[in-house]
């Protein structure tokens, strides 16, 4: 039986919304979990279930609340769930399930629900029912190549970290960044990660804000970030995956540095 910590960084959600997020997490069908919603500063009071650990942090954004929760954890795995989604009822208990079966796990990709205006569908990032991965090159060819749909690279959530490994690794959200720094946290992941699995269950709901960060346009967003395309060979150096990142070049974190002939600019 895996233990799970749910990660939940907030500033000044709606009522409405974090209670939903609240609900869906305690009243989870799988009880072995820790559920962390870490305070990046709101003004606003809320009454949270005694089940829920509450803690309060410096208002430096959401990665710094991300990182407080991933320090003050103790699962075997980490969840991360924005304030204003949702997990469905045995979410946790399909993870524990395939976990089980599959217990070396370093991260695992899930499939989602996206909730626009009341509207739910399945698949947002576009994968059907009959999608499979049997290794880890695979599941990066699936991501990275052009004629596919799936984009969830660059989000924490719908995922599954194991909490050694990543503690192992030292990895963490860049707090310099404000915009971009979900993708490398994942790309850095990913880099280090020893085996990547991909579960073929939908169970978490993305509630779409045309106020959240990832919806909002900056007119100066070419002048602040830089967009690079590095060429990752295999064991084989046969095939290659594109990886783009989108980060402050001055910020740019220690694993990426590029060997020389790795980088292309675009």
């Amino acid at each position: 039986m895996n233990k799970f910590s749910i990660i939940v960084p907030f500033y000044n959600t709606s009522d409405e919304l974090i209670y939903n997020c609240e609900e869906s997490l305690i009243n989870q069908s799988y009880d072995n979990t820790e559920i962390i919603f870490v305070n990046d500063g709101s003004q606003r009071k809320y009454n949270f279930d005694s089940k829920v650990k509450v803690i309060d942090a410096s208002h430096l954004g959401v990665s710094n609340a991300r990182n407080v929760g991933i320090d003050n954890s103790t699962g075997d795995y980490i969840l991360f769930v924005d304030s204003d989604d949702a997990l469905t009822l045995n979410a946790c208990r399909e993870f524990n399930d395939f976990l089980m079966l599959n217990p070396k796990a370093d991260i695992v990709f899930c499939r989602n629900f996206i909730n626009s205006d009341g509207k739910i569908s399945k698949n947002y990032f576009g994968y059907d029912d009959s999608f499979r991965v049997t290794n880890k090159q695979e599941l990066l060819r699936s991501i990275f190549l052009k004629d596919t749909n799936y984009s969830s690279i660059d989000t924490p959530w719908s995922k599954i970290y194991s909490r050694q490994f990543i503690n192992d690794n030292s990895i963490r959200f860049n707090i310099k960044l404000t915009n971009g720094e979900d993708g490398i946290f994942n790309y850095e992941a990913i880099f280090l990660a020893r085996s990547l699995y991909y579960l073929n269950s939908t169970n978490y709901i993305y509630n779409v804000n045309s106020n959240s960060v990832c919806n909002t346009f900056y007119d100066d967003l070419d002048i602040k970030f830089s967009c690079r395309k590095c060429v990752i060979f295999n064991e084989n150096n046969s095939v290659f995956e594109n990886f783009y990142y989108l980060c402050n070049p001055k910020n740019w974190p220690s694993f990426a540095q590029p060997a020389e002939g790795q980088w292309i600019r675009n």
